[in-house]
């Protein structure tokens, strides 16, 4: 079945990372990160009627909190050219200039460290709040890192979030 828009917005959280985008992302360029803290978010679409509404930033949270909760450390993601200071502004930073996508064509591909806080707080992400949150409800004997993986398909979810 072929993806569809949703008609308000929605992500792909991928746990597994094909090797298309291994090699798209340059995710050889972190070779010190193990693969089972990387993920990609794909098909991040806002519907039009919807874009400059708090929808996108509640997609953002959700992505991010997802990361927090798998013991994600880096995100990696793309988006077209008129995005890049959008997603710079929250958090995410480019690496490798742009890429041709074989869907979407040219595209900045671009990655977030989940747990460079500072970093977040120096740009006043909105990702803090969903920091914080996940901070002051997280199970503190357990690292983020040995929270069980094993069954989780490849596009562990897909997340539609409603505007109201």
């Amino acid at each position: 079945t072929s993806f569809q828009m949703p008609t308000e917005g929605s992500f792909a959280v991928n746990r597994t990372v094909v090797s298309y985008y291994i090699n798209l992302y340059r995710m050889d360029l972190f070779p010190t990160e193990d693969p089972a803290r990387k993920s990609i978010v794909t098909r991040l679409m806002i519907a039009a009627d919807y874009r400059r509404t708090n929808l996108a930033f509640r997609l953002f949270s959700e992505c991010y909190t997802i990361g927090l909760m798998r013991g994600t450390k880096l995100n990696f993601m793309d988006c077209n050219d008129h995005l890049v200071e959008f997603f710079k502004g929250i958090g995410y930073r480019d690496y490798v200039g742009r890429v041709v996508h074989e869907e979407y064509g040219e595209v900045t591909p671009m990655y977030l460290d989940l747990q460079d806080v500072d970093y977040l707080k120096m740009l006043k992400s909105p990702y803090i709040k969903a920091y914080d949150r996940w901070l002051s409800t997280r199970p503190t004997d357990i690292d983020p890192v040995d929270l069980p993986l094993a069954g989780i398909p490849a596009v562990d979810r897909l997340v539609r979030i409603s505007p109201t």
